[in-house]
């Protein structure tokens, strides 16, 4: 008989307890969060259908009770906005929906004020800033002509033992 249940002891062993494996709950969890995605999906996307209407069926009654007036200008000028003003909003919402997605699939974009974990700047109290601001710069600093052949390339910085030096020097003043 084969089935999805796994022990860590022999099944017949008196201790053993049966369950489902780490993979089965791992599936049956994801796709109940599938299903429940899905399903607020559904209901947001009524709930703006029914908002949509509501607006349309408002907007609808006010143009015929415009209509009705003698003021056909101000019917046309209003009429006018309104279109505009549903553009707008259809726009806004449009952008709303792809920042959203955009977040949930892609991680959603690093912002300027998130600090990144490598940088010291997140654990300590220094300034943050970025990987060449330690550095000291004006130094004339030549070649290291030790490594030669046509395999070795000359270094750009100094040879360890020319760092030695100046650090023995600077020590000694």
């Amino acid at each position: 008989m084969e089935n999805d249940l796994v022990s860590w002891l022999p099944p017949k062993h008196p201790k053993s307890i049966k369950c489902q494996s780490a993979a089965k709950l791992r599936e049956n969890r994801l796709k109940m969060k599938e299903r429940e995605e899905r399903l607020e999906k559904e209901k947001e996307s009524t709930r703006h259908k029914e908002r949509e209407k509501d607006r349309e069926r408002d907007k609808d009654r006010e143009r015929e009770r415009d209509r009705d007036s003698d003021d056909e200008s101000s019917f046309r000028s209003k009429y006018v906005t309104e279109k505009r003003d549903r553009e707008r909003d259809k726009d806004r919402e449009r952008d709303e929906r792809r920042y959203r997605r955009d977040d949930k699939y892609r991680g959603g974009r690093k912002r300027k004020d998130e600090i990144d974990p490598m940088d010291p700047a997140a654990y300590s109290d220094i300034p943050q800033g970025t990987w060449s601001d330690g550095l000291e710069t004006g130094k004339a600093k030549a070649a290291d002509s030790t490594a030669s052949g046509a395999i070795y390339q000359q270094r750009p910085y100094p040879a360890p033992g020319e760092v030695l030096a100046a650090n023995k020097e600077k020590m000694k003043k």
